[in-house]
This record gives structure tokens, sequence and C-alpha cells, in this order.
């Protein structure tokens, strides 16, 4: 994975005519706003995105869990696979590639969870 982080170095000129820095200031301010959006997304995806998709994780493994003769079962394994689901949907959202393919990943596992406690809730 390679980042294309702006070089804040300013690139030597030939001759220091004011077109050609203005030129060099340009490329720059567009470099570092491209970089500064794409670090943006990743961060809401790595974040809430991430929080999110770990509550609704834990909030469903009760329902994937086999049943057992003892009840605290269903309320110890989401605590304590929290902080694996949420460790594995940060680490997934900022080490992918592609930023949309970790989108479509985290937002997957929100909506199948999502639908096993629909189907929970109305059953």
């Amino acid at each position: 994975m390679t980042i294309n982080r702006p070089s804040l170095a300013p690139r030597k000129i030939a001759n220091n005519s004011a077109v050609a820095m203005m030129r060099e200031h340009k490329r720059l301010a567009v470099e570092l706003k491209e970089f500064m959006s794409r670090s943006t997304w990743r961060i809401l995806v790595a974040g809430p995105l991430a929080i999110i998709t770990a509550v609704l994780a834990m909030a469903a493994t009760p329902l994937v869990t086999p049943a057992s003769q003892e009840s605290v079962d269903h309320f110890i394994f989401p605590i304590l696979l929290f902080p694996g689901y949420l460790a594995g949907a940060c680490l997934y959202a900022v080490i992918d590639e592609k930023l949309a393919r970790a989108t479509t990943v985290l937002l997957a596992i929100c909506t199948g969870s999502l639908v096993l406690i629909f189907i929970t809730m109305t059953a």
C-alpha cells in the first residue's frame, strides 16, 4: 500500500519567476487537498463506522452462538469478543488499499447483523 503524500518541499525552480512559483504553490495545494480528503474518509471509516460495526456484531453474537445450559455465555462471549471486533474493523479499514472495499465490507457486516437482530426480534 503506497500513499502518495505531498512533498512539502518545493521543487527547485530554475528561474525565480513569479509565475513558476505560483504554479508550484498551486501544485502543492492540490496535492495536500487530495491527501487530506483521502485521509479524512479513511478516518471516518476506521472510526465511527468501525465502532458501529463492532457494536452491531456484538449485539448479534448471542444469536449465532449455540445455546448452553448456562445463560451467562450469551452475555460473556459478546463482551469478550467486542475488543477483537473493534480492532479487526479498525485495522481492516486502515490497512486495506481500496477504501471503497473496506467501507463495503463493514457496511455488509452491519447489514447482516441488523438483519439477524431484526429477524430475532420479530420472531
